[in-house]
């Protein structure tokens, strides 16, 4: 059974802290009890550490009081709100910008999607537009899926996160966006085979061995078989492409490059 983490009282906390609503930062206070070196390193100064967590693609805030390291935005969400409700969970609505009162929220701990951050033109929460791909993933949890514009993508996002918690973050009306799926196979094919193309100026073909004597063509990690040009090699990846994927299948510009 997992054990609760204690985190310090909200009195504790203000004692400790002041709290800029503006900025969302904790800022330490003057301890008579600590040495005049601690007092002129941090008293006055923002605590905690802010950095980006690649892996979850947003800010991580982590404070660290007594020897012990704490969740920044728990810490701020006591120090505002006193203790945090069982089974509840605190997070930033919006994972780029600062933890101010207005974007942190609080909801119970069900499954269902997480803000993940913002990788996109419009700024919606949970939708990514790969390089080289012309479609939208909404993604939840560890789940992604594919739509063909990038609002549909944002309200299927808030279709989940208010099942959740009632809001939509990215403020879309609901609605039935199952029409605007696309084939997650599809959308991966074309994200992948326009990198190899911008990359190594070819998709699904391999030079086997030195000289360039004999070329492998493969597609999606399937052996097509060895040819003894590329443009062969070429040609047998474009046309397995065109039969798994039709229309939008990206192909190998034969006659142009090779």
């Amino acid at each position: 059974m997992r054990i609760k983490k204690q985190y310090p009282s909200q009195a504790r906390l203000k004692e400790l802290f002041d709290y800029d609503e503006k900025r969302g930062a904790l800022i330490w206070k003057y301890r008579k009890e600590m040495t005049a070196s601690w007092n002129t390193k941090h008293s006055g100064h923002d605590a905690g550490c802010n950095y980006l967590s690649s892996y979850h693609l947003k800010y991580e805030l982590r404070v660290g009081i007594s020897k012990k390291t704490y969740d920044g935005i728990r810490i701020i969400w006591i120090w505002i709100n006193g203790d945090i409700s069982d089974g509840k969970i605190i997070s930033r609505i919006n994972h780029l910008l600062p933890p101010t009162p207005e974007n942190i929220c609080s909801s119970y701990c069900v499954k269902g999607p997480t803000h993940i951050g913002i990788n996109n033109k419009e700024g919606y929460l949970g939708v990514h537009k790969q390089k080289g791909s012309s479609f939208f993933r909404c993604r939840i949890i560890s789940e992604s899926t594919w739509f063909a514009t990038e609002y549909a993508a944002a309200t299927h996002y808030d279709n989940a996160w208010e099942i959740k918690s009632g809001d939509r973050p990215n403020g879309t009306k609901k609605a039935d966006v199952s029409s605007q799926i696309v084939n997650s196979s599809i959308a991966q094919h074309i994200q992948n085979a326009t990198r190899s193309l911008k990359k190594y100026g070819s998709v699904g073909v391999e030079e086997r061995g030195q000289g360039g004597k004999r070329f492998n063509a493969t597609i999606n990690r399937d052996y097509l078989g060895t040819y003894p040009t590329k443009n062969q090699a070429a040609k047998a990846y474009n046309d397995a492409a065109i039969a798994l994927y039709g229309e939008h299948a990206v192909l190998n510009p034969i006659g142009e490059v090779f």
